[in-house]
């Protein structure tokens, strides 16, 4: 069989060619372009890309440091504040996957997936310390705590303040993009080995569901409409987003 002309050795990958498809590269090329201007806005708080990107650099680098790394889960329990932002880009950094918990569900359920995300650190925004205290309790073991304290909660948690945990990262450190979003034989390859380099792959409700059985890639936040992508839309133009502070609760 001839072979095809798609497959000619002057049309095979390279970097003039092919980019991975993750929203990582958005927030890089923002800080690079446009490094002064406003990217984050919360209440008096005011951070530019260069900043943002270089706290998202600090927040992998703090979680490499803590022994985080590929196909280990983070969660975050916080509504829409700087820290839930930066773990959107700091954990997919370091390889790790995102599990974004609903602060509206009940301590047993929030319990249920920690456990069955087997996540290896929790980031908890003091507004829910309440609850996440309820459900760490769930668990019956200990998962290390990183708290938010910007203000919205008098109850601590007794883990590593968010701002000290970032301090613990170099900005400078360095930082892979994924390899692939994707690979080019989707259906020859098992659901775990699609999780070899995911975004978020950690179900968020109270099914009784295998982690290898859920998978949503970097390629579908790329493409997908939730407010992930506007965020990447907005980095990727050099823009400031809304207040996160008036839409905390979104």
């Amino acid at each position: 069989m001839a072979e095809r002309i798609y497959d000619a050795p002057h049309l095979a990958r390279n970097p003039a060619n092919f980019t991975t498809l993750t929203p990582l590269g958005f927030l890089a090329r923002a800080a690079a372009v446009y490094p002064e201007k406003l990217a984050v806005i919360d209440g008096a708080r005011r951070f530019t890309y260069r900043e943002f990107y270089e706290r998202c650099c600090r927040f992998a680098d703090a979680l490499r440091r803590r022994g985080i790394g590929p196909g280990d889960t983070v969660a975050v329990l916080a509504p829409n504040v700087p820290a839930l932002l930066e773990a959107h880009y700091g954990v997919p950094m370091a390889g790790a996957v995102l599990n974004a918990l609903n602060y509206r569900l009940d301590p047993r359920s929030i319990g249920f997936i920690l456990a069955h995300g087997a996540a290896k650190l929790l980031i908890a925004d003091r507004e829910f310390a309440p609850l996440a205290r309820a459900a760490l309790g769930e668990l019956g073991g200990r998962i290390p705590v990183v708290e938010i304290d910007d203000g919205s909660g008098d109850t601590a948690l007794d883990g590593t303040e968010y701002e000290a945990f970032l301090a613990e990262g170099d900005p400078a450190a360095p930082w892979s993009m994924p390899a692939d979003e994707w690979s080019p034989d989707r259906k020859s390859l098992s659901n775990r080995a699609r999780q070899r380099d995911p975004l978020r792959a950690r179900p968020a409700c109270g099914l009784s569901l295998d982690p290898a059985d859920v998978s949503l890639q970097r390629l579908d936040l790329y493409l997908g409409g939730d407010r992930r992508r506007r965020h990447a839309c907005l980095f990727a133009a050099g823009r400031s987003g809304a207040d996160l502070r008036r839409n905390r609760r979104a």
